[in-house]
């Protein structure tokens, strides 16, 4: 009889989020994953065979998560693509990812990788039936306001939100 799939990935990526969220990427190492998940540390190295796999592992979990969202924000809403993409990364989002990516930075730049090929594809998205240079703008703008919620920078107020989501929604028109 098969064996049925181990739940261990998951929880060795749960362990080194919370270990990234809580004390940074200098606390993350395979010894303290493996505790934190309740397995060894040969067990976390038979999925990840390091911690920068870990980190590597997040970074393509945490945009896969985010494309799910903004096609569940544009189905739920009935939005297109871009403004669903938009909301999810700008003024609405839920910045789970943010810690992820930066813990991919202070490791090992050459780790997000996964995140210039989506950015690529996404840019290639908002092109679609759009002027190239508010594609472009959209893009910038959005992912500006993503990377600040990421690092920790206070949300502008609700003036200055009001003024960039009547832009953004004129760019995306």
């Amino acid at each position: 009889m098969p064996r049925p799939p181990s739940d261990a990935p998951d929880r060795i990526l749960a362990a080194a989020a919370a270990i990234l969220a809580d004390e940074g990427p200098a606390a993350l190492s395979v010894e303290r994953v493996a505790r934190q998940a309740g397995l060894s540390k040969g067990g976390v190295l038979h999925h990840y065979r390091s911690r920068e796999a870990m980190v590597s592992a997040l970074v393509v979990r945490a945009l896969d998560r985010l494309d799910a969202r903004v096609a569940a924000r544009q189905a739920d809403q009935e939005l297109p693509w871009a403004r669903a993409f938009a909301a999810e990364l700008s003024l609405d989002a839920d910045q789970r990812g943010g810690v992820v990516l930066l813990a991919a930075i202070a490791l090992d730049p050459g780790l997000l990788s996964p995140l210039w090929a989506r950015r690529a594809a996404w840019a290639r998205r908002l092109a679609e039936g759009r002027d190239p240079g508010d594609a472009a703008l959209i893009q910038a703008a959005v992912e500006r306001l993503w990377l600040g919620a990421a690092l920790g920078e206070p949300a502008p107020d609700a003036a200055a939100r009001a003024v960039l989501r009547t832009r953004l929604e004129e760019l995306l028109a």
